[in-house]
């Protein structure tokens, strides 16, 4: 049965232009929760509401994510998952010089990048030539899961930002990651508000830190609000 709210948004969305729906959308989704039509990541049982102070008592905030890369190992086995055209991929190059840097994502197609692989190769071609980079077009959990328990020293997520994708790669990189390694990510806040889409990203780490001993030892405070984190074992 169409309610009043209902007539009421339809005729909203007839007077706003195209272009400008989206914003409304956002907005009007993170104003108005609808709890029995729309359930949150954050709102789910196993999530808990907050994180304990064992777990953030070493978190220091940072301006940007540029910075939080300054702390991390140099050298060493990196990888990166969810790609895209490669911005941060040159970052993480210039600031921590790994020796291995394994570029991960699923390019050309709509739930992870609509890039092409062929961009990223051809922007690292002499870095894959000198044995730094290598790139592979995979989805970022199940190339992950190829590589041996303890291999990197560091990995940085940035795929589809949902919870279940968010949590299962964060499951498969606490095998994959040296007991004192680090597990970072990016888009650490609710979601994308013009889009009016829901992350799953803080409700993933809170309750993977809370199961698993996790600590937050990063946290970016950039002004558009996709924020990046970084976590590692409390007792590695």
């Amino acid at each position: 049965m169409r309610t009043l709210l209902d007539e009421l948004k339809g005729r909203v969305a007839d007077l706003v232009p195209a272009r400008a729906y989206p914003l409304l959308k956002g907005a009007y989704a993170s104003i108005y929760y609808e709890p029995d039509r729309v359930k949150t990541p954050h709102a789910r049982d196993s999530v808990p509401e907050t994180l304990s102070e064992e777990h953030v008592r070493d978190a220091e905030v940072v301006p940007a994510r540029e910075d939080m890369l300054e702390a991390f190992p140099r050298g060493g086995r990196v990888a990166e998952l969810g790609t895209d055209e490669g911005d941060l991929s040159e970052r993480i190059l210039s600031i921590t010089d790994p020796d291995e840097l394994y570029l991960i994502d699923v390019w050309g197609s709509k739930e992870f990048s609509d890039r092409s692989v062929e961009e990223v190769e051809n922007r690292y071609a002499d870095r894959i030539a000198d044995g730094t980079v290598e790139v592979l077009p995979e989805r970022p959990d199940v190339a992950l899961d190829r590589f041996e328990d303890g291999f990197f020293d560091w990995v940085y997520i940035d795929t589809t930002h949902t919870y279940e994708q968010t949590q299962r790669e964060l499951e498969i990189a606490r095998e994959k990651v040296k007991s004192d390694g680090v597990m970072a990510g990016h888009d650490y806040c609710l979601g994308d508000v013009p889009a009016g889409r829901w992350y799953g990203v803080i409700a993933a780490v809170h309750e993977f830190c809370v199961e698993y001993e996790m600590k937050l030892t990063h946290l970016s405070l950039e002004t558009h609000g996709h924020s990046s984190f970084a976590i590692e074992r409390i007792d590695p």
